[in-house]
């Protein structure tokens, strides 16, 4: 023990002495000084202060926590610093939560911890941890209403944040001028509807603003703790607290990706917002990925954190969270009518990463070694009109020995490059397909006016995340019993197929009941192609107001070789709580196809 330390451990001692009847404010004050004086004061003062809080003694926890405040009130912006750390506020926060030592701390030194922390994010705005942490203390209830601190409790609070300005759109204060400047009472009328409008759209975009830095705040501080608890992680000796500590945050780390998902989706005209999401995503990508390797022993990217397995045929795949899990493979390859009998498999796509760097974001993306295979056949109850249409059925991915295609994470992605993103189709060579243009044994015989074109889609791959939305709005293609399609078009085509239109379908419910066995399938005519590639998911839990909506992301690619009219038809087959639905439709609203690979 170094000098300084035996000096500081002889004055906290003093300070905080069980046997003193009031408290000692020589001893504390001399504690400060020594803290000041110090280069390393700081660090040692919380570290000796964090023991101190812990005792099960009272009244000497309660003295410790009066010299805590004291410092902050007079050792300066060090050991503010200090105090804000995760590794000092982690220690506090073990006194207050139940899975420590809150079950047995007397409820005045909660109270006055709470208390403390409480007036330190009011009186230091510029220390995020500690506001990270008091949140996080909400969230899991163990506060449940702010503490009412008296004036000499507070620090010095910050500067009121200034109002957003309302009138920030050139063109129409320009307008409001013009029409404030008129002498007609219409230009009047007109004027105030315009305010208000404006006014609306500011608070509008406060609310946006507001949700996204609280969401991102909620993220960085799940992060931040999960990533602390698992540095010092061990299976084999961890206490059973921090284990519950630890899954509890991973599980809200899950939770948080679907509302990045969504607040991805209402910022995409900022950059800069969405790269704070993006960020932050990617935060999450890191510390899930740390929790499976630590924690469950999961290989993630080759690697986990124990000996390290050779992946086998039994073996399930775990990539990064851009991630894709494949299903173990079957021993060979099936037959068209084995695959189509086959039950559903869980793909494991990771929805929200896909549509986050479907945003714009990427910069490279490599093609990946997945495939999808596609059997054309005819509905035996469509009319003959609808016999020209090619049916789709998606094959589960299961049925190849595929490696684990590489899938670059946000972080990957967020690297600057001098060149632009494409549409990369993947191709793989190791497995037979079934060709575009063969069809299923059917006693039906098939009606074609127009010879069907050699144009083939099959061996055709886009990654989602390879996608660059255009500014087209999207279109409705249904919208009923609560269940709604969406569709909408990439802004450019794949290389070397500039007559193939990428759309990306979204679905999403509204139903108070789960829709599960969802299945889009899509038709067009002969002098065209249509493939569906596999979807992220086939059920939508049942809507809660509470969380951000679900949604189901599927890639449908058209290829249009003869610059025709699009009419494409479509049959949704779902399951609405125990009622099956069979739904079919047409949709014409495609952009024109001399504009496709330029929307």
């Amino acid at each position: 023990v170094g000098e300084l330390e035996l000096e500081s451990l002889t004055k906290s001692y003093k300070a905080t002495n069980p046997l003193n009847r009031d408290t000692d404010w020589d001893s504390i004050q001399a504690f400060c000084d020594q803290l000041n004086n110090d280069l390393e004061g700081p660090q040692l003062a919380t570290r000796l202060l964090a023991h101190k809080i812990q005792s099960p003694q009272e009244w000497e926890a309660m003295q410790a926590l009066v010299v805590l405040e004291t410092c902050m009130k007079s050792c300066g912006e060090r050991f503010h610093s200090e105090v804000g750390k995760f590794r000092f506020l982690n220690e506090l926060i073990k006194v207050v939560s139940p899975k420590y030592l809150g079950s047995r701390a007397p409820e005045p030194v909660k109270k006055k911890v709470l208390e403390l922390i409480y007036s330190w994010t009011l009186g230091l705005p510029d220390e995020a941890k500690i506001a990270d942490a008091y949140e996080m203390l909400k969230k899991h209830g163990i506060v449940k209403q702010d503490p009412v601190l008296p004036a000499d409790k507070l620090l010095l609070l910050p500067p009121p944040r200034p109002k957003n300005a309302i009138f920030e759109d050139e063109e129409k204060s320009k307008t409001l001028t013009r029409l404030l400047n008129s002498t007609q009472p219409e230009d009047l009328k007109a004027a105030n509807k315009l305010i208000q409008e404006m006014v609306q759209e500011d608070q509008k975009r406060a609310e946006k603003l507001s949700k996204r830095v609280n969401a991102i705040q909620d993220v960085n501080e799940s992060v931040s703790l999960l990533t602390q608890l698992l540095e010092d992680y061990d299976r084999t000796t961890n206490p059973q607290s921090n284990a519950e500590l630890i899954q509890d945050l991973y599980q809200h780390c899950e939770k948080m990706r679907p509302t990045l998902f969504r607040l991805a989706s209402d910022t995409e005209d900022n950059d800069e917002a969405l790269g704070e999401i993006l960020q932050a995503n990617d935060s999450l990508t890191q510390v899930i990925n740390l929790y499976r390797q630590q924690v469950k022993g999961e290989v993630v990217n080759g690697n986990n954190s124990a000996n390290t397995q050779r992946l086998t045929g039994d073996s399930v795949a775990l990539l990064d969270l851009s991630g894709l899990d494949t299903s173990p493979p079957s021993p060979e390859f099936p037959t068209p009518t084995d695959s189509l009998n086959a039950p559903s498999q869980e793909m494991g796509i990771s929805l929200l990463d896909d549509e986050l760097m479907s945003l714009g974001k990427s910069s490279k993306t490599s093609a990946t070694s997945m495939l999808c295979v596609l059997i054309v056949g005819n509905f035996n109850n469509m009319t003959d009109t609808q016999q020209h249409y090619s049916t789709f059925y998606v094959v589960p991915l299961s049925i190849f020995r595929d490696k684990p295609p590489f899938k670059p994470t946000l972080r990957d992605l967020q690297n600057k490059s001098g060149t632009n993103p494409s549409l990369i189709p993947a191709f793989s060579p190791e497995h037979p397909v079934a060709l575009l243009g063969d069809r299923l044994l059917d006693s039906s015989p098939v009606h074609t006016v127009i010879p069907p074109i050699e144009m083939t889609l099959t061996d055709v791959f886009v990654p989602l995340e390879s996608i660059k939305p255009s500014s087209l709005l999207p279109v409705t293609v249904f919208d009923s019993h609560s269940l709604r399609v969406l569709f909408h078009f990439a802004r450019d085509s794949l290389p070397s197929l500039a007559d193939v239109l990428v759309v990306i379908i979204s679905m999403l419910s509204s139903a108070p009941v789960p829709v599960s066995n969802i299945l889009f399938q899509a038709f067009v005519p002969d002098t065209m192609r249509v493939k569906l590639q596999p979807p992220s998911e086939t059920e939508l839990p049942a809507f809660n107001p509470i969380l951000p909506p679900a949604a189901i992301t599927q890639i449908l690619l058209l290829a249009n070789p003869h610059k025709e009219k699009v009419q494409l038809q479509y049959k949704l087959n779902f399951t609405l709580g125990e009622e099956d639905h069979d739904e079919r439709g047409v949709v014409a609203q495609f952009p024109p196809s001399d504009t496709w690979g330029n929307l």
